[in-house]
């Protein structure tokens, strides 16, 4: 379902991505970690066309991306992925249920009246069935973010990409959210979820990718590597999160993407 191979990508001329190759099968969940400013979100980034790459193909649900692809190519990669942003972005001025519709009948062609009951299905399944007329400013953080999954969702994509889906939560509702995500994942979707948040990983991934550097430096099934990591890098940055410590600095910092 997706297949990274040798992708690049580089900010005032310093790779942030450096020739990653990896693929996650259809039905897998993958949960990418790693220290700050490893790579992670631009990776993310770059999956959904949001940013360009410099070198290499990502091939996901029989689109490919590359540094060639003309806008109509990245349109149809949209359409195949949903994207679930940290600071959820829903449209401010707009009902959930209205956040929801808006890509169903702008992007798809969809009639309003079939959106609007998928949108509802949708809202259900999150579990704010009747928030539908609440406006994001009505919403908690939790129920922003499981608004925005609902709407990556309703397009009925293949692919599901999280960027820090509970890092701006409390700790109450980030049990809100992974609860949401658990459900979510037994509908069989592909999803990859950049997150530091363990209780996540450890009830969510199936596998686990470790980027340092923009390099994957260690991937493979979920329990082996949280109970036996084998990269100097997952076994400090995995030490650092069950102990609860900053990871020592000798991670490496890159630069990071301008601010859209």
């Amino acid at each position: 379902m997706i297949r990274l191979d040798q992708v690049v990508k580089a900010f005032d001329g310093r790779k942030v991505l450096d020739g990653i190759s990896a693929e996650l099968e259809q039905g897998r969940i993958a949960c990418l970690i790693g220290p700050s400013g490893c790579g992670k979100t631009t990776l993310l980034r770059c999956m959904n066309g949001l940013a360009k790459l410099d070198e290499g193909a990502i091939r996901i649900s029989g689109c490919e991306i590359s540094a060639q692809s003309n806008r109509a190519e990245l349109s149809r990669v949209r359409q195949e992925v949903g994207f679930v942003f940290q600071d959820f972005q829903l449209f401010p001025h707009m009902t959930a249920l209205e956040n929801i519709v808006l890509a169903p009948v702008q992007v798809r062609g969809q009639a309003r009246a079939i959106a609007e009951k998928r949108g509802l299905e949708w809202l259900e399944l999150v579990g704010l069935g009747g928030r539908g007329d609440a406006r994001p400013a009505e919403l908690s953080g939790g129920q922003k973010q499981r608004v925005a999954i609902a709407r990556a969702l309703a397009l009925d994509v293949k692919v599901l990409l999280l960027d820090e889906p509970t890092s701006a939560l409390d700790p109450s509702m980030r049990q809100e959210v992974r609860n949401v995500l658990r459900d979510v994942a037994k509908g069989g979707l592909t999803m990859l979820c950049v997150t530091h948040d363990m209780p996540l990983v450890t009830t969510l991934a199936d596998e686990i990718w470790v980027l340092d550097a923009g390099k994957i430096v260690e991937r493979g099934d979920a329990k082996t590597v949280l109970s036996a990591p084998q990269s100097p890098v997952a076994r400090r940055y995995l030490s650092s999160k069950l102990t609860g410590q900053s990871p020592p600095e000798e991670a490496t910092s890159l630069p990071q993407e301008p601010s859209a």
